[in-house]
């Protein structure tokens, strides 16, 4: 790929010879493209904002893929003369594989389960706060620590959903159809989220009133995701063909690409500078918004980890793998790293968060995988 963020997977060949087709994105995003072996062109069979994770040709003219592109993850049949997909089923269905002759088909039908947990580091004490059966995850707590927010699939669609420390109890907030929540953050003064918004137009952030349950599109002009507010000012990554992992600021409408260029995930420090991981370097980083003087905080960080840390007030949180495996605390202000418990997270999406005592840490972990292997036939 030309764009050094993406990266190409799942190869396979058409069964005349003449074509190869493949997954090409990243880690959120994921289309399938074709390479005509003739002329060497390639061209991008599906488009959006879905995540494609494998894929076989059933003949020379259609390919079956999974996707979430509705919002769960399910089989869908590729036109490659039209370049139109439609579902066919299979819930939680991916790896589909053809026989020779495109009769039959096996598929993999896989379901995970993770929760969120509560190590207290004042007693060393793990509860686990928030149970289903699907995935629940990307907790962030609220200023004032009283609860979190967090994405649910458990409609068959990732919402957002609020845990209440008073009350022990959990509660929908806002669920839309045909479109993925992920990733709240909270605004400074406790009353509202904003919420990375995935749908047939891409990513996009939404600010949710807690009080009025109303919501609104934040005016950026490209498509943005992990957005944050910082100053009451918007900050989010941009994700579009025009400017990508990169961010951006929206300043009184004003929009302001930030020189930091290649990140996979950022958050301030209560003194305004800003911690980030890479898509190409291995480190968690630190710098102020000029740009111009970037250092490593935390050498050798794995870029696969990019979810695996956060930052609250001048303290820096991440997972750390290896033989002193355990979750650690790095101290901006005076580079002290303390180790503070084995237990980690393990899970897709952002894993951590601290409450501003420092006292409190939310950690999502994949607690059940299953999968099963399924053969079915075709008719088209």
């Amino acid at each position: 790929p030309e764009l050094v963020y993406d990266q190409d997977w799942s190869p396979s060949i058409s069964p005349d010879g003449s074509k190869l087709s493949f997954s090409r994105g990243n880690q959120t995003v994921r289309n399938i493209w074709l390479k005509d072996l003739q002329n060497g062109k390639e061209l991008s069979l599906t488009t959006g904002e879905h995540y494609s994770v494998s894929h076989d040709w059933m003949d020379e003219r259609f390919i079956v893929l999974d996707s979430d592109k509705t919002g769960s993850r399910q089989l869908w049949l590729l036109d490659t003369l039209e370049k139109k997909m439609q579902p066919i089923g299979g819930y939680g269905a991916q790896h589909p594989v053809f026989n020779d002759a495109g009769s039959t088909m096996t598929f993999q039908k896989v379901a995970y389960e993770a929760n969120i947990w509560q190590l207290n580091l004042s007693n060393g004490e793990i509860t686990r706060l928030v149970h289903s059966t699907k995935y629940d995850n990307n907790p962030a707590f609220a200023p004032d620590g009283d609860s979190f927010a967090y994405t649910s699939n458990r409609q068959d669609i990732g919402s957002i959903w609020l845990y209440d420390y008073n009350l022990s109890q959990e509660r929908l907030l806002l669920s839309i159809p045909d479109t993925k929540l992920t990733r709240p953050t909270w605004t400074a003064d406790g009353e509202k989220l904003l919420i990375t918004a995935n749908d047939e137009s891409g990513f996009w952030t939404l600010s949710y009133d807690l009080n009025s349950k109303a919501y609104e599109k934040i005016p950026f002009s490209i498509n943005n995701m992990a957005a944050v507010d910082f100053m009451g000012q918007h900050f989010a990554l941009a994700q579009s063909d025009r400017l990508s992992n990169q961010i951006i600021q929206l300043k009184e409408s004003e929009e302001n690409p930030l020189p930091i260029k290649d990140v996979s995930r950022f958050m301030f420090l209560s003194d305004g500078r800003l911690v980030y991981s890479k898509t190409n370097k291995k480190g968690l980083f630190i710098n102020d918004k000029s740009g111009l003087n970037e250092e490593a905080l935390i050498h050798d960080f794995p870029i696969n980890a990019f979810n695996l840390w956060t930052v609250v007030n001048q303290s820096v949180y991440y997972d750390w793998s290896g033989s002193s495996a355990g979750l650690y605390r790095y101290d901006v202000e005076t580079g002290q790293r303390i180790r503070l418990s084995e237990f980690r997270p393990y899970s897709v999406g952002t894993s951590l968060s601290v409450n501003t005592d420092e006292d409190v840490i939310l950690v999502t972990r994949t607690d059940r995988a299953e999968s099963d292997v399924f053969k079915a036939t075709i008719e088209l």
